[in-house]
């Protein structure tokens, strides 16, 4: 479907239902084909941060090929950023330790069981 004349001047874009949008979008990691209820959140909560630009006509929501291309490409961008940050640090915060009071508290308590059961 060609875009053609607006009534009101300019040129009417080409709109995609939900359902269109999934149909065009390749099929996500298990296979399946990208969900409507996936594509209705992107409008209306967003993926990432970023939202997808549509409108909703009555009951039907419809957006844009323009919309879906700048949408992919800010999820892509992104996602290229997270990746290219480097961390704050190397590795792993170390394990938090025992206090030197809990250990003795541990090593008193231990004692004492081992000296109720005749074992000290």
């Amino acid at each position: 479907m060609e875009s053609m004349p607006h009534p009101l001047g300019g040129v009417k874009p080409k709109l995609l239902s939900l359902a269109d949008v999934s149909r065009l979008l390749p099929p996500g990691p298990d296979g399946r084909k990208i969900s409507t209820c996936s594509i209705w959140r992107w409008c209306t909560r967003g993926c990432d941060g970023v939202r997808l630009e549509a409108h909703r006509y009555g009951h039907a929501w419809a957006t844009t090929p323009e919309a879906l291309e700048k949408f992919g490409q800010e999820l892509a961008r992104r996602s290229i950023e997270k990746l290219d940050r480097t961390p704050a640090t190397a590795s792993p915060p170390a394990p938090k330790g025992r206090t030197e009071a809990q250990k003795a508290r541990a090593i008193d308590e231990a004692r004492e069981v081992l000296a109720r059961e005749g074992v000290l």
